[in-house]
């Protein structure tokens, strides 16, 4: 039966999600390996203790199967390399920024993904929410489905382009 919690200790599950992280990221486009897992839970871990943590996970009988989380930001402070600078309306207020949201392969489809997310900025109280995505992922389109837009492009050395996106949070 599926659950979806909020950890009281979101270091705890770090091994879980990074399991989880591992098979979602082995896939195109992105086809990343254990050395990409281990830069995920370095991040995680370190984004654990950072002001305005959130972190929704979705279990299945125990097992991890899809999960979100991100950090607050503070107005003005925008994704490195990205092409554009933040737009109006959020620059001058404080955002969320999504740093990885994931549904293992045979969740997809079943609104799992859907309901991490909507759990995950439910109650934040920055009005504008942010992500960078690999443009070629399923997850793009999925993201501009939900009303996320399309701002700038991230380049970062020896890492792929990515798109910016934002919404409101509410």
């Amino acid at each position: 039966m599926l659950s979806y919690t909020v950890p009281s200790s979101p270091v705890a599950v770090a091994d879980e999600l990074a399991a989880l992280y591992a098979r979602v990221f082995a896939e195109p486009p992105y086809r990343e390996g254990p050395a990409d897992v281990r830069v995920f839970v370095r991040n995680y871990t370190e984004d654990v203790a950072h002001p305005g943590f959130g972190v929704v996970v979705a279990h299945d009988d125990g097992t991890a199967v899809g999960f979100g989380y991100g950090t607050a930001r503070r107005p003005g402070e925008w994704w490195p390399g990205c092409d554009a600078p933040p737009p109006p309306e959020i620059v001058e207020c404080p955002s969320f920024a999504v740093y990885e949201w994931a549904v293992d392969k045979p969740y997809r489809g079943r609104g799992v993904g859907r309901e991490i997310m909507v759990r995950l900025l439910a109650d934040r109280p920055e009005p504008w929410a942010t992500l960078a995505v690999h443009p070629h992922a399923d997850a793009y389109r999925i993201y501009i489905r939900a009303g996320w837009r399309q701002v700038g492009m991230s380049y970062i050395a020896d890492r792929p382009a990515m798109a910016v996106l934002i919404r409101r949070t509410s």
